[in-house]
């Protein structure tokens, strides 16, 4: 299909220029797309190779060392990412959970108040920081932010459900199931609503 033709004309592509670094790093994202991920991960890291500043290669050397659980790696190439390309979203994004997979929670602070600076009405990042803010312990705040994403994105069912959970947590019942139940009704399909 589609995919397979893209992959042959990177090939022929790469035949014709073997050094263009930007060709290699996208066919090792086909490669990933299409389950091939040890191809995959050699494409990125020869891009990389060929360009240390091609910040799409990090990135994508990032996103492969969080799918295998090297935490450490991954917070090494997005934190390149951002350092080449400072607005780096999807970096920034990576870069904070993998923080907070290593439990460096003061640490991923940072790139979640940079993409809130960068996107102020996206909603994901008021959520994950809200999640960061219960881990550590500040619920209140935690709801805030919870609230803050879903007056940006009033149908967002993960935020209902985290909100919900959380005022459970708290005691607040009234308000959780009323969160909760608009959980329910966003995504009836996803069991942990229920």
């Amino acid at each position: 299909g589609e995919p397979e033709r893209a992959i042959e004309t990177y090939h022929r592509l790469l035949q014709l220029k073997p050094g263009y670094d930007l060709a290699r790093n996208n066919l090792g994202g086909l490669y990933w797309l299409q389950g091939r991920k040890e191809e995959g991960l050699r494409e990125f890291e020869e891009a990389a190779r060929m360009d240390p500043e091609l910040h799409d290669a990090q990135f994508n050397l990032g996103m492969a060392a969080a799918d295998q659980g090297r935490w450490d790696d991954a917070i090494r190439h997005y934190e390149r990412a951002i350092d080449i390309h400072p607005q780096y979203l999807e970096a920034l994004a990576g870069l904070a959970t993998a923080l907070i997979r290593q439990q460096q929670f003061e640490a991923a602070e940072r790139p979640l108040l940079k993409l809130l600076e960068l996107q102020p009405t996206n909603a994901a990042p008021r959520l994950n920081l809200g999640d960061l803010r219960r881990i550590t312990g500040n619920p209140e705040a935690a709801i805030e932010q919870y609230n803050e994403a879903l007056r940006l994105e009033p149908k967002l069912a993960d935020g209902h459900f985290k909100l919900g959970t959380l005022l459970t947590e708290q005691g607040r019942l009234p308000a959780a199931e009323e969160a909760l139940r608009k959980a329910v009704m966003l995504a009836p399909q996803e069991p942990r609503a229920f």
